[in-house]
């Protein structure tokens, strides 16, 4: 495989292809001019975007599994975040990457039930079904740590891509 054809790949992760846009030169232009211009409103555009997850729509066979879940909202500190849970045993808690949703993970809560644990998953802060807004992966920390904690036997956790990072942290803090 040439380097070309490895960076035209898909990228199986995040669903989105690597293939540059037409309007990134016109954007960086506007954010060089911005920056020159307006600093202060150029670093709030900034933030902004880059800590703005996207807000995708939930397909039907997580609507679906959603459906056969307890559904637990809680609030984490100023924030309401969506959890569900399946099963009963010591939890092992999903969390999911950058732009995604708790159910994304669902392949995992039959084959976990199905072995006496409890399946535990929440829409991060600002993703999926929880309040929106900017994000930060302390608070994404501070939400597994939160729903980690409301659970009695916490016995495991998985976590995929910015959720695997989050959720490292959280361990090294102590959870």
């Amino acid at each position: 495989m040439t380097d070309a054809e490895y960076i035209a790949m898909e990228k199986s992760t995040i669903v989105r292809s690597s293939g540059s846009s037409r309007l990134l030169p016109l954007v960086r232009a506007g954010n060089r001019a911005l920056s020159a211009l307006a600093p202060e409103l150029a670093t709030q555009l900034a933030e902004r975007l880059f800590l703005t997850p996207p807000r995708g729509r939930r397909l039907g066979a997580e609507i679906d599994l959603l459906a056969t879940a307890r559904a637990r909202p809680m609030r984490v500190g100023a924030r309401r975040i969506e959890t569900w849970v399946w099963g009963r045993g010591p939890s092992v808690l999903l969390v999911h990457g950058w732009g995604g949703r708790g159910a994304q993970l669902g392949a995992f809560v039959g084959p976990l039930v199905a072995r006496g644990f409890s399946v535990v998953t929440f829409d991060a802060p600002g993703h999926g079904a929880s309040d929106s807004g900017i994000v930060t992966i302390p608070e994404v920390t501070e939400a597994i740590r939160a729903v980690a904690v409301s659970r009695r036997r916490f016995a495991g956790l998985i976590a995929h891509s910015i959720g695997a990072t989050a959720a490292v942290r959280a361990l090294y803090d102590g959870l």
